[in-house]
């Protein structure tokens, strides 16, 4: 009896033992499968840069973005990709007739901006890469992208056009992402070739290990429909 009784506890040893090794494997198994979802994704934010007075519905692979419309210099925050083909559409508050489609595709791991540009009859779209080639906790980051149609060749400068940050960016052109010390700066966006100033943005705060873009957009001579050149400021969350 005493022999068949220890077989017994035996078998039933082996066959717990057999159940946490399987419910340990099932519970690996489903964090892998976790990790592999979750992985190779990226992300886009929509900045209206059009110089128009209208504002639109953004939609993503179809789906509307946010719940408003969005106005001249309106942000949409990050929202979540998987790697390949995706199609952005607008259309005006009022007419659901898309007025720009367009495919973008984006790899995996990476960050980007979407930017509607250009005038109403010719608008178009942007995409720009977002990931930095450098990290710092101690420095901020800013970039520039001049984005106004009729503006020159323009310089960034800093604190009242005494330093140029970046130079000579045509229409559509944008920076790298330049280490500046955390603080609070004035912009001003000087034409490349005559040095005039044609707007200027102050108090910005940099924050460390931060980053910036700084955009032209609006038009250096808009009729009555259409917004006037100036500087603004995001930043990439």
């Amino acid at each position: 009896m005493n022999i068949l009784k220890n077989e017994t506890n035996k078998g039933l040893d082996l066959l717990l033992v057999f159940m946490i090794i399987t419910l340990v494997a099932m519970l690996l198994s489903s964090c892998k499968k976790e990790e592999v979802n979750t992985t190779g994704l990226s992300s886009v934010t929509i900045v209206n840069a059009s110089p128009n007075l209208a504002t639109y519905n953004a939609y993503l692979d179809g789906t509307k973005v946010i719940e408003g419309a969005l106005p001249f210099g309106g942000i949409i925050p990050y929202s979540t990709l998987t790697a390949g083909d995706h199609t952005i559409k607008f259309t005006t508050e009022t007419d659901p007739v898309a007025l720009l489609t367009k495919t973008i595709t984006v790899d995996e791991n990476k960050a980007y901006s979407f930017f509607i540009i250009n005038r109403k009859e010719d608008m178009d779209g942007l995409l720009v890469s977002d990931s930095p080639e450098s990290y710092s906790t101690e420095k901020a980051f800013v970039r520039f992208i001049n984005l106004s149609p009729d503006a020159p060749a323009l310089n960034l400068a800093l604190n009242s056009g005494a330093q140029n940050l970046i130079s000579n960016k045509s229409y559509k052109e944008v920076s790298s992402f330049i280490e500046v010390d955390p603080g609070t700066y004035s912009f001003s966006a000087k034409s490349d070739t005559q040095n005039e100033v044609k707007a200027s943005l102050d108090n910005a705060v940099l924050v460390a290990g931060s980053y910036y873009t700084v955009m032209s957009i609006g038009l250096v001579k808009p009729n009555d429909v259409e917004q006037l050149f100036k500087l603004q400021i995001y930043t990439h969350k």
